[in-house]
């Protein structure tokens, strides 16, 4: 049954279940956005830190677009890279996370990470003003073992939309 009332439609079925309310608001894909970035190596150690955080625009959608979901695929060079990739990932807001474990050899527990190791790259998506940027924050904290995320490439396939 079809029930339209006070800007809301609601259709349901025979036994009375809902099957679609337009006041759940549901995700409406607008705008998309697709493409690939080229990310470099980082290697910290030896009392060498790595703090970044920055942003890549990737492209524009609609002005009203409120949020961004889609997958993303990580291309990495060699099979030693530590990571699952040449697969996609859904992204449904949140972070990707590439996060090191600690190395045995100057720990007393293999793998457990001591409290002061933070060895972590983050990658998520976000909308504003009509544009979609992917922001990037890496954190590899100066430990005597060496770290490194190989270099990689980002494949994203993006929606942007809005939630009514």
């Amino acid at each position: 049954m079809l029930l339209i009332d006070d800007e809301r439609l609601r259709i349901t079925g025979a036994d009375g279940g809902t099957r679609f309310d337009s006041d759940e608001g549901l995700f409406h894909p607008i705008s998309s956005v697709q493409g690939a970035l080229s990310m470099g190596q980082y290697t910290t150690g030896n009392g060498v830190s790595i703090n970044v955080a920055d942003s890549f625009f990737l492209g524009n959608c609609h002005a009203a677009c409120t949020h961004v979901i889609g997958a993303m695929k990580f291309t990495l060079n060699n099979y030693a890279a530590g990571m699952a990739f040449d697969r996609w990932h859904t992204i449904m807001g949140g972070s990707a996370l590439w996060v090191l474990d600690g190395e045995a050899g100057f720990q007393s527990v293999v793998g457990s990470n001591q409290p002061d190791i933070i060895q972590f790259v983050a990658y998520s998506f976000r909308v504003t003003s009509g544009q979609v940027y992917m922001d990037r924050r890496v954190a590899m904290g100066g430990t005597p073992a060496i770290y490194a995320v190989l270099p990689h490439q980002i494949q994203y396939k993006l929606k942007a939309g809005l939630f009514t």
